[in-house]
């Protein structure tokens, strides 16, 4: 594991923390995707399906190129104490010299898709984290409407891949790695830490 990953996972989730912002992911899953992830060349374009409150988001992007391209796919419809710390997420990434965006709308609708396509001006995706709808269903359209645009040679990754209810993204994962080159997860843990706060869901990282 690469100290230079550990040294920006935790100066995110300082910033975060001091900013009020909540970060679902577990910290040890988190920093194992972000250790693979950062070793992508280029890593300039990133898309996130289900951004909540902008927590994760924020941490991946502390692995991009400068001036990369950053859209967020997030519906809002948790009201106030999402969309606001969104907002200060997406401030802060332009404030540090990304072009980034919010995608407000049902990730599902052909609007919303067309939306973020729209923003990537036919650029491919180089890294894709895919964290919205947690059904059956609705993970595996999010693969299916969001998985083309990740270049060859780029990674999609799903968080809650670990099979516990109400997600049911496991089914999903199953048929992604049959898809794809290959296909790495980490599930539960043992962790030395975590809470409450931070479950142990499972990350999986497609390789394209």
């Amino acid at each position: 594991m690469s100290s230079k990953v550990e040294d920006t996972l935790r100066k995110a989730a300082r910033w975060l923390n001091e900013n009020g912002i909540a970060m679902k992911q577990h910290p040890e899953e988190l920093l194992w995707a972000m250790d693979h992830v950062r070793a992508l060349k280029p890593l300039s374009t990133f898309v996130e399906v289900g951004s909540m409150c902008g927590g994760t988001l924020y941490c991946y992007a502390q692995l991009l190129a400068p001036k990369s391209r950053i859209v967020a796919v997030e519906d809002g419809r948790r009201g106030p104490k999402t969309r606001k710390p969104l907002k200060r997420v997406i401030a802060k990434l332009k404030e540090q010299g990304h072009d980034a965006h919010w995608v407000r709308g049902n990730s599902h609708l052909p609007d919303t898709i067309a939306a973020a396509r729209t923003i990537l001006e036919n650029r491919t995706v180089d890294f894709l984290h895919i964290d919205g709808d947690h059904s059956a269903a609705g993970s595996l359209a999010d693969w299916h409407d969001y998985g083309p645009l990740v270049r060859p040679g780029g990674i999609a990754a799903f968080h809650d891949i670990y099979g516990r209810s109400p997600c049911h993204v496991d089914g999903t994962w199953v048929g992604v790695v049959r898809e794809t080159r290959r296909a790495e997860t980490i599930c539960g843990g043992p962790f030395t830490i975590g809470t409450k706060r931070h479950k142990a869901c499972g990350i999986g990282l497609a390789y394209i």
